[in-house]
């Protein structure tokens, strides 16, 4: 039996899986984000769609990790190796972009 587009979705009445309050992308929380080309941000976001996220406080981190301070280094640590703060608000694409949870201050200070 095919279902009428009218129809009510089976889901529709279903908490979601997570509380809005849990997500890593929301507005006002601090993250560090990694795009589908490798790039890295940090920042705070202020708005996102299903096609980009703006941030503000952003910076462009270069390099997240040396052979010294790896990867799970810097995100328990919150030092990063290279930063360009970038001074206005920042559009990054949403699409295969991954987010992090950023607990630490956002960096502003070139480096």
């Amino acid at each position: 039996m095919t279902k009428k587009v009218e129809d009510k979705n089976e889901y529709q009445d279903q908490e979601p899986r997570h509380p809005k309050e849990t997500r890593v992308l929301r507005r006002g929380a601090q993250i560090l984000a990694m795009t589908g080309t490798t790039h890295y941000w940090t920042g705070r976001v202020v708005d996102f769609d299903a096609f980009s996220i703006v941030l503000e406080d952003s910076a462009w981190v270069s390099e997240v990790a040396t052979q010294e301070l790896r990867h799970a280094g810097a995100l328990s640590s919150g030092q990063l190796n290279e930063v360009e703060p970038h001074p206005d608000l920042m559009e990054i694409p949403r699409a295969g972009t991954v987010c992090i949870p950023w607990p630490h201050p956002l960096p502003r200070k070139q480096q």
